[in-house]
């Protein structure tokens, strides 16, 4: 943790004691976020390069998040998650794989990894990360999911909080782009029969029955973990035993 994250987490231990205040806080954290992200997609375009704490290299644009990952204090709790239960898995699934941070973890550790991510500006950072760490083991789909084939708009600039909603985590909806989406049952065929999947998804409040529609071969393959991330918090188990 370095001293501006030390100050930070100072500063939010204190405000605790003062609930609105608290919640102002966080609001004008989080817009700070998303002006980060409009200004390195749009304005600011040039790339960092950096070693992680992981043991392999990114690159990445100066935003807010990615910075996070380079001094790995990103998602600290999911990390810890991922890392731990992907041994019991022959193949990572990462569905709204960004830059590639969490499939750059399991190439790490050798797994075979499917990255599926629609940013242009997303899947050049996840195609140089792949590139820089001589990773072969992967297979990459440049779209997102839906219940079926087609186009839909993606709201958003290109950071974690991209999504299929309209609106969603207060981003204008002047951002936005024209994607490709497909099922996940499409992606995955028939390839991966008996295999044992660890699958995440971060589609950012398009839902889970959105990001899993399709997904008919479940009784022919082995998941042993499905991870479902989304910032609205209402989540449930509906699906797999193994939630995490």
């Amino acid at each position: 943790m370095n001293r501006r994250q030390i100050i930070l987490t100072f500063i939010e231990h204190h405000l605790r004691r003062y609930p609105n205040i608290m919640k102002a806080w966080n609001f004008l954290q989080w817009k700070k976020h998303i002006w980060s992200d409009c200004f390195h997609t749009y304005i600011f375009k040039k790339t960092i390069q950096f070693d992680t704490p992981f043991g392999f290299k990114m690159i990445a644009r100066n935003y807010i998040a990615n910075r996070m990952m380079m001094y790995g204090s990103f998602e600290t709790e999911e990390v810890k998650l991922i890392k731990k239960n992907l041994s019991s898995a022959d193949v990572f699934v990462d569905v709204g794989a960004n830059i590639g941070f969490y499939t750059c973890i399991a190439c790490s550790l050798g797994k075979h990894v499917i990255a599926i991510e629609p940013q242009p500006q997303n899947l050049d950072c996840l195609y140089a990360n792949l590139n820089n760490n001589n990773w072969q083991n992967i297979e990459v789909f440049p779209l997102g999911l839906s219940n079926k084939p087609g186009l839909l708009t993606l709201y958003g600039a290109s950071g974690p909080s991209v999504s299929l909603v309209s609106g969603w985590a207060g981003y204008s909806k002047r951002f936005k782009r024209v994607i490709p989406v497909n099922t996940l049952d499409t992606l995955l065929g028939d390839g991966f029969s008996g295999k044992k999947l660890f699958i995440k998804i971060d589609v950012e409040g398009g839902g889970i029955q959105r990001a899993t529609w399709g997904f008919k071969n479940i009784t022919d393959i082995s998941t042993t973990h499905l991870v479902y991330r989304d910032m609205s918090k209402r989540i449930s188990s509906w699906w797999n035993q193994s939630w995490l």
